[in-house]
C-alpha cells in the first residue's frame, strides 16, 4: 500500500545543505529508521518537530518561576517607593541576586539549546 502511494510522488525538490546540516539530517533519519527523503518529507508536511530535551524543559520552568518571582519583587519595590519614597540597599541587593539567577539559567538554557542544535541531546517522551 505504501509503495503505491510513493509511486505517485513524481515531483522532485532539490535542497542544498552544508556539511553540518547534512550530518544532522543523516543521523536524525537514522535514529528514526527512515530514509533522508522520508524524514524530511515527514517533518515538512506533518510539522513533526524534535522534542525539547528534559533538562531544557526543566530549566525553562525554573526560569519562568524566577522571572515571575522577580516581577513580584519589582512590584513590591515600586509600591514601597511610591509609599515611602525610597529604596533600601537590601531591596536593591535582592534584585541584583535575582538578576544573577536569571542570567545563570539563561546561560544554561542557551548552552543546552546549542548542544541540541548540534544533535547531542536526549528527547522527552512523546
Amino acid at each position: 500500500m505504501a509503495q503505491a502511494k510513493d509511486r505517485n510522488r513524481t515531483i522532485r525538490f532539490t535542497v542544498r545543505v552544508n556539511d553540518q546540516e547534512a550530518k544532522w539530517l543523516r543521523e536524525a533519519a537514522w535514529r528514526e529508521k527512515r530514509s533522508i527523503a522520508d524524514f524530511i518529507r515527514n517533518r515538512a508536511i506533518s510539522g513533526d518537530l524534535p522534542r525539547i530535551p528534559v533538562e531544557v524543559s526543566e530549566l525553562m520552568k525554573q526560569l519562568n518561576y524566577e522571572v515571575n518571582r522577580i516581577g513580584v519583587n519589582i512590584n513590591q519595590l515600586v509600591r514601597s517607593y511610591h509609599i515611602n519614597g525610597y529604596q533600601t540597599s537590601a531591596e536593591k541587593r535582592r534584585l541584583e541576586e535575582d538578576l544573577k539567577e536569571i542570567r545563570s539559567l539563561h546561560v544554561k538554557i542557551c548552552s543546552r539549546l546549542t548542544e541540541m542544535a548540534d544533535g547531542n541531546h536526549k528527547t522527552t517522551a512523546p
